[in-house]
């Protein structure tokens, strides 16, 4: 049996992470903690860093 998870191959750990927290909800409230706070979450930041940290293989 196969399980269809939506995510690409070739993408880094952030994008994966990214990907994770937009399809559950958690990216807004990110949105939230910026706005209550005034500060930047480093949610872009973060994806980089993961990216650059933990390359997926692209099996295409």
């Amino acid at each position: 049996m196969k399980v269809r998870t939506d995510l690409k191959a070739g993408l880094g750990m952030g994008d994966v992470v990214a990907q994770v927290t937009e399809s559950t909800g958690m990216d807004k409230l990110a949105q939230v903690y910026e706005q209550v706070t005034g500060k930047p979450c480093g949610c872009d930041e973060r994806r980089e860093m993961l990216n650059k940290l933990f390359p997926l293989p692209s099996f295409t």
